[in-house]
């Protein structure tokens, strides 16, 4: 009986060695008290990173917009990004949720009342997805080689000159890629420059004067533009349209930004070789 007692004590003992406090991007304290076997994903680009880390077998279950890598299609579906299926997630028993934010709020609530917990990630900048990389390696016990490996190839592209670039999310109203997100990264690293890099807001509406003003020379469209959108009609030749898989290489913070440093930088050498 002495000896079950103490095999019980130690087994508490290597719990509370386990157990960690993590602080998410939302500033939110969340405390990991058991080895984390179980974890659904709601936010694709996290999927990607869990691939990543080769920490998938861990991955019980995504958001119906995880579609990257192919093999997502093989994992269960807990709802979408925008409505999170809460019976499903319950039903799975998840040690911890990972939430994409914002959109969220509301299914992060209720599954925080149900006593289950939710790590929201919503990096920033490219510092912040290596965080997100970091900590999601740590508490899966992944490949943190593969962390090294994306470093590596993160490096600032050398370019003639700062290509004035403008992003534009939607067209109706303008909406642009603004200073503070995450993707404004991505331009500079491609050795560009965001016209709205000065910008508070990440998504900021802004005026056609506005874009006229500042002369963009290369334009990044995240959809598809119908045939008298002001921007078709203004910068015809300097526009690039981007269909849904680069769109995604931009908008989900994960590993596979450094494509769209590539994809960029690619343009910006090619503007250098006709000057």
């Amino acid at each position: 009986m002495k000896r079950v007692i103490l095999f019980i004590q130690f087994l508490i003992f290597l719990n509370n060695i386990f157990a960690i406090l993590i602080t998410d991007d939302v500033k939110r304290s969340i405390e990991i008290k058991n080895t984390v076997k179980r974890i659904i994903s709601l936010s694709p680009a996290h999927t990607e990173i869990i691939y990543f880390l080769g920490a998938q077998d861990k991955l019980i279950a995504v958001s119906e917009n995880c579609d990257f890598p192919p093999d997502t299609k093989n994992k269960k579906k807990a709802g979408t990004f925008l409505n999170p299926d809460i019976e499903t997630i319950v039903k799975l028993k998840p040690d911890i949720v990972i939430s994409g934010g914002g959109i969220q709020k509301k299914a992060i609530k209720k599954l925080e009342e149900l006593k289950i917990g939710v790590i929201v990630l919503y990096p920033e900048n490219i510092n912040g997805i290596i965080k997100n990389m970091e900590l999601l390696c740590k508490l899966l016990d992944g490949n943190c080689n593969k962390i090294k490996e994306f470093k590596s190839h993160l490096k600032v592209k050398n370019t003639k000159k700062k290509i004035k670039t403008y992003l534009e999310l939607w067209g109706n109203p303008e909406m642009a890629i603004g200073g503070s997100s995450f993707i404004n990264d991505i331009v500079e690293f491609a050795g560009g420059e965001n016209i709205f890099k000065n910008t508070i807001s990440e998504y900021p509406k802004i005026s056609k004067e506005e874009i006229l003003k500042k002369s963009p020379e290369v334009i990044i469209l995240f959809y598809e533009p119908e045939n008298n959108n002001f921007i078709l009609k203004k910068f015809k030749d300097k526009i690039y349209i981007l269909q849904k898989e680069k769109q995604d290489i931009f908008l989900r913070p994960g590993p596979r930004i450094i494509e769209a440093i590539n994809f960029l930088y690619r343009i910006y050498k090619s503007m250098d070789y006709e000057k």
